[in-house]
């Protein structure tokens, strides 16, 4: 969880390029709930360039970039064909029930799934009383899915009040097996990862490095 538009895609999107570039077996589905399936698969392939996502989604003079992009593509492409990655973006239509089914049957299929969902939780907080918990319904949908599925499952999201300031979101950080913060403190990444299930134990602090143009974020 961090405030809006502070990393969170970014640092999923390098989590997912991670995953599937490091685990063979792995399948990954990443299902961004506020950005167009497209938008994520040109993030990803300014990742693995090096450049950035306005020289992805442009026509470059220079050929030597025009290979780059087009062999991330194909590279990209090839995870895909071998449904080892899928992007899913937001439907009308998409309800939680068919969510889960539809998740059920991708973990029949492929036991080693992940599934990483971005943009959980962009909404605001008041002291309507007609709206007494619906903030944390949504969040507790992703956290039901998870205890029944049973695998790991990555949200990102931000849940902020009227005025502006930041909110964790409880309803999935209370029973999350683990919670990962990213901060940024002097113009320097760090991320730690929480276990509340362990006592609270600190599994992980590291700094990270940002790279300026595609934003891949990396171990420092």
């Amino acid at each position: 969880s961090s405030n809006p538009f502070n990393l969170k895609t970014s640092l999923l999107s390098s989590m997912a390029l991670d995953l599937i570039e490091t685990n063979k077996d792995l399948k990954l589905i990443y299902i961004a709930l506020e950005t167009p399936r497209r938008q994520i698969f040109d993030r990803m392939v300014a990742m693995l360039t090096g450049l950035s996502v306005l020289d992805v989604r442009k026509k470059n003079e220079n050929e030597d970039i025009n290979a780059q992009i087009l062999g991330a593509t194909r590279e990209l492409m090839g995870y895909v064909r071998d449904n080892r990655l899928e992007i899913w973006e937001d439907q009308p239509a998409f309800d939680n029930k068919e969510l889960l089914a539809t998740l059920k049957e991708e973990q029949r299929e492929h036991p080693d799934l992940v599934v990483i969902i971005d943009g959980v939780d962009h909404f605001k907080v008041t002291d309507r009383p007609d709206l007494a918990d619906i903030y944390e319904r949504r969040s507790s949908v992703m956290l039901d899915i998870y205890k029944t599925l049973d695998i790991p499952l990555f949200i990102g999201g931000e849940l902020v009040d009227e005025d502006g300031k930041l909110i964790a979101p409880r309803a999935y950080l209370r029973d999350s097996d683990a919670i990962y913060w990213l901060e940024a403190k002097d113009n320097e990444l760090f991320l730690t990862v929480n276990s509340k299930r362990l006592g609270n134990n600190n599994l992980y602090k590291g700094q990270l490095s940002i790279d300026e143009n595609s934003n891949r974020i990396r171990e420092a």
